[in-house]
């Protein structure tokens, strides 16, 4: 049986052939994820429509060569956000783990991590995607026609019934509005 694996990484993008149950490696594509966007310094973002093609580009050649696999896994970047519209087309960049944005001072003179942690309790990190996803709704970033803010909506389509997305309410899915 082979399955085919996929790993969405910042600074690569991946993809295997595996011969199960011996764990046998077919074959490895590593190409680059060329698609980070220029800005501001504490900003880390990339453009998902690169993503998307350089992921469609491994795909498509493992697949030529193993067309029928009994299974594909993906993996991506933690604690990206991606905003999408109610079709799951993403109508903002991919704000990474590295983002920093939630250092800059708040209304409150802290923090917007700073703040997230005295109102939750626990300590939270820049890069966090709740972090990144306040910060970002604080300043008035997050896009109007955002619905949900995930990263792999463009990739599960309607596979992902959009309606329940239990590991992703903290963000607000259906809505935008921050903690």
């Amino acid at each position: 049986m082979i399955v085919i694996g996929l790993d969405i990484g910042t600074t690569s993008i991946c993809g295997v052939a595996l011969e199960l149950p011996a764990g046998r490696l077919l074959r490895a594509i590593t190409l680059p994820n060329g698609s980070f966007l220029t800005g501001d310094r504490s900003e880390t973002r990339q453009d998902p429509e690169v993503i998307v093609r350089t992921l469609e580009e491994i795909t498509r050649s493992l697949l030529e060569q193993y067309p029928n696999p009994a299974g594909i896994g993906i993996t991506g970047q933690m604690h990206g956000v991606l905003y999408t519209d109610k079709e799951g087309r993403a109508v903002s960049p991919l704000y990474t783990w590295q983002d920093r944005r939630g250092l800059k001072l708040s209304a409150d003179g802290g923090t917007v991590a700073d703040r997230i942690a005295r109102q939750t309790g626990y300590p939270v990190s820049t890069g966090y995607g709740l972090v990144t996803h306040a910060a970002l709704s604080e300043n008035g970033e997050v896009p109007e026609e955002a619905s949900c803010a995930l990263h792999d909506s463009r990739l599960c389509g309607d596979a992902v019934d959009r309606a329940e997305r239990p590991c992703h309410r903290g963000f607000q899915c259906g809505g935008t509005r921050a903690v």
